[in-house]
């Protein structure tokens, strides 16, 4: 747990470099929208999924955390290249 908090932190730091290089207002704000997004999507997933793991709904909990987590990263991939 501890290593995913430390890579989470370096994504952060990532995004916030990332955030002060562009120029464009618009563009920052989509940078902080989907970093906010990336942070929500992963703590509510790990914590539905460590609380019910093993169950079924710990399995939809795993699916639902791999697909948004997959979503997020393509449209910020989309949004890297606009």
């Amino acid at each position: 747990m501890e290593e995913s908090i430390k890579d989470l932190l370096k994504t952060l730091k990532t995004i916030e470099d990332k955030i002060i290089s562009v120029e464009n207002v618009s563009a920052a704000i989509t940078y902080l929208t989907w970093s906010l997004a990336v942070i929500t999507f992963w703590v509510l997933g790990t914590v539905i999924y460590d609380k019910v793991s093993g169950s079924m709904f710990g399995a939809f909990a795993a699916t639902y955390w791999t697909v948004v987590t997959a979503l997020i990263i393509y449209s910020y991939i989309n949004v890297e290249k606009n």
